[in-house]
């Protein structure tokens, strides 16, 4: 399902893109260049909203798993945006694999965790340690949703600058006399 998401997120990017770089063209009209803009922006905004509302409704839906195990090929990341990566595998049953925002000195490979999950993304949403140098620790995460949220409101913004420039009125040809003795 991720991969569908992914490609028609692409496709709709790319055709609103061309659409804006076709309609920015000073060889066409006002007329036709606003419209290919306002085509594009529209496109652009309905990738983004898709996507989004798409990401929501699969973090929200996803069974959410608990796991007890022991941390195994923990890879942690401390540039910018730190994060860790790992699978934590029971005694019996396949390992979950794990994405945390948490990277630090709190959990290492081989301690004992029990860890609750999205299914969809492997977010984590609680870790508690139960075994070695950090027993008793615990991190807490939210599920993601807020940036779905993000990219909702991106497509909508860019569907009322669609709007904006569909409905925007044509240069006219007189003068204003607002300014004139």
């Amino acid at each position: 399902m991720e991969a569908i998401v992914g490609k028609v997120f692409f496709c709709l990017i790319v055709a609103g893109l061309v659409l804006m770089i076709y309609g920015s063209q000073k060889s066409r009209s006002p007329i036709k260049r606003r419209k290919f803009l306002s085509l594009g922006m529209a496109i652009g905004g309905l990738a983004f909203l898709f996507f989004g509302a798409t990401d929501f409704y699969l973090i929200r839906t996803s069974p959410r798993l608990s796991t007890i195990g022991t941390i195994a090929n923990l890879h942690q990341s401390n540039g910018k945006y730190q994060s860790s990566n790992f699978y934590v595998s029971p005694p019996e049953g396949p390992a979950t694999q794990v994405h945390s925002h948490y990277s630090g000195t709190q959990i290492y490979d081989g301690e004992r965790v029990q860890v609750r999950t999205v299914e969809y993304d492997h977010s984590l949403l609680k870790l508690a340690v139960l075994s070695g140098t950090s027993a008793g620790w615990q991190i807490e995460e939210n599920d993601g949703t807020a940036s779905s949220c993000v990219l909702v409101a991106m497509g909508l913004l860019f569907g009322v600058g669609s709007w904006w420039e569909s409905h925007e009125a044509p240069p006219s040809n007189t003068k204003s006399t607002l300014l004139q003795p």
